[in-house]
């Protein structure tokens, strides 16, 4: 039996604990232990059955007080593997824990628990990691980090977790928070079960980058330039949650919850990869640049865009936010008439590959003038408009006249300017309208824009009707 009640290793390589075997009910009492010299707390391959690590300090000693509570960490190292550089960090590498509690622990060093396993019940609630955190290709059961806070980078990268996992306290006081200069890492991680980021409130930068996140909890979560690429969130709430600049290229979300807030009432989302967008993207670059950690900044992709804008309109439609999903299909068309735009400038194509990029350009562009795509029966109502009062300017140069009299045209008197621009609105009103023309004929090139005015009253009526039927059934 391994018993080491308060005591202090403050030496090089002390409190070296490699390939220990202790075996019994709390066999390996280390309550209330400090290990503050270099190289001290090494487990590397250790093997206790139900050890008491309850208020454990390690690190550099330099406040009198520190955390402590009333926790019994029980677990049962593997054997084998690696050392980790003494002096560098604390190492439980190829650890198993069983019901593990490191409630209130602090470490002021880096630490490392790499393909750790952890079974059973998991406690790191109020613990502290002052430095960096590594908990590569480890495995979970249930686990909470209540209260607890990282300072430094954090890893969970290759991490299994085969039960609920909770990152949020019984209060808005009690969060985990992440601090540091680099958000933390869940790439490939992988949660079978429920995992709880709601309330955590600060998440932006994390990578979740080819993580399973079925059924994930991000209520009111700040995911601001989060990378889900690749990742599965079938199931995940995003109530409430900030998603702007937020990567989604590949990722499934199928069954995905989110709300009017979500998409800030649908203008609060611009993505990463929108080339329309580029001063509201912080680090974007015309080409991805990888980082150490395995993030990287997007490049501006219309395509890609077009795509992402299209997914959550998906999203938002299950959801039954018709104002989210406008706004993002007017968002996508607006990219897609970018990249045709694009396509039609691009010198190594040909004439008729850059006459049929064009062509899809002019149709984008009349469509967001005139319908805004389909979204706004104003814009179709004021082009109406817009056309009655050009023609009726037209009419009076002498393209009209009274039946059996003379063409109207504007005198030279002024005061003569405003009936004639009565007469040539009246003229104009009913040729759009396609009811008649009155007491009036056309005359000359008249005959050509009465013609004009009347074909373009019927595909204006026409579209109106199209634009409240598509708002309507939405």
């Amino acid at each position: 039996m391994v018993s080491e009640v308060n005591a202090t290793f403050d030496g090089p390589n002390t409190g070296d604990f490699t390939q220990v075997i202790s075996q019994g009910d709390h066999a390996g009492n280390f309550h209330n232990v400090q290990f503050i010299g270099e190289g001290s707390g090494i487990f590397t391959g250790a093997e206790f059955r139900r050890p008491n690590f309850t208020g454990v300090h390690y690190g550099p000693l330099d406040e009198p007080e520190y955390m402590s509570k009333d926790s019994v960490n029980k677990f049962q190292p593997d054997s084998g593997g690696t050392d980790t550089p003494l002096g560098e960090s604390i190492s439980f590498l190829d650890v198993r824990f069983e019901d593990a509690k490191f409630a209130g622990a602090t470490f002021k060093r880096p630490i490392s628990f790499k393909r750790a396993r952890f079974r059973g019940d998991t406690v790191f609630n109020g613990a502290t990691f002052e430095n960096q955190a590594k908990f590569e290709e480890a495995s979970f059961g249930g686990v909470t980090f209540r209260d607890a806070m990282f300072g430094g980078k954090t890893t969970f990268d290759d991490v299994i977790f085969t039960d609920n996992v909770s990152f949020v306290g019984t209060d808005d006081d009690r969060t985990p928070r992440f601090g540091g200069e680099s958000p933390p890492s869940f790439q490939r991680t992988e949660f079978r079960q429920r995992v709880d980021f709601s309330r955590c409130g600060y998440l932006r930068g994390t990578s979740f980058r080819d993580a399973t996140l079925s059924w994930a909890d991000f209520t009111g979560v700040d995911l601001t330039d989060v990378n889900f690429s690749g990742a599965d969130l079938t199931g995940s709430t995003l109530d409430g949650a900030s998603i702007e600049r937020v990567r989604f290229e590949n990722t499934v979300l199928e069954s995905v919850n989110v709300d009017s807030e979500t998409f800030r009432d649908g203008g609060g989302y611009v993505c990463c990869y929108d080339p329309t967008k580029p001063t509201s993207v912080e680090g974007t670059t015309n080409a991805s640049e990888e980082t150490d950690d395995g993030t990287c900044s997007p490049e501006l992709d219309s395509e890609t865009a077009a795509m992402v804008y299209q997914k959550l309109e998906s999203v938002a439609r299950a959801n039954t936010l018709p104002r989210a999903v406008g706004q993002l299909f007017v968002t996508r068309k607006r990219v897609e008439r970018h990249q045709y735009f694009e396509q039609m400038r691009d010198p190594a194509r040909s004439p008729s590959d850059r006459l049929y990029w064009f062509s899809l350009w002019t149709r984008s562009w009349a469509a967001n003038l005139v319908l805004y795509y389909g979204e706004s029966p104003w814009r179709v109502i004021l082009t109406s408009a817009s056309i009655i009062l050009f023609c009726a300017l037209l009419y009076p140069f002498g393209l009209m006249r009274p039946t059996g009299g003379d063409p109207i045209l504007y005198s030279t008197d002024p005061n003569q300017w405003l009936p004639a621009f009565f007469d040539g609105l009246y003229v104009s009103v009913l040729t759009f309208t396609t009811a008649s023309f009155g007491q009036y004929q056309p005359v000359g090139y008249g005959r050509l824009l009465s013609t004009a005015e009347a074909t373009s009253g019927l595909v204006l009526f026409a579209l109106l009707i199209f634009v409240f039927g598509r708002r309507a059934t939405r």
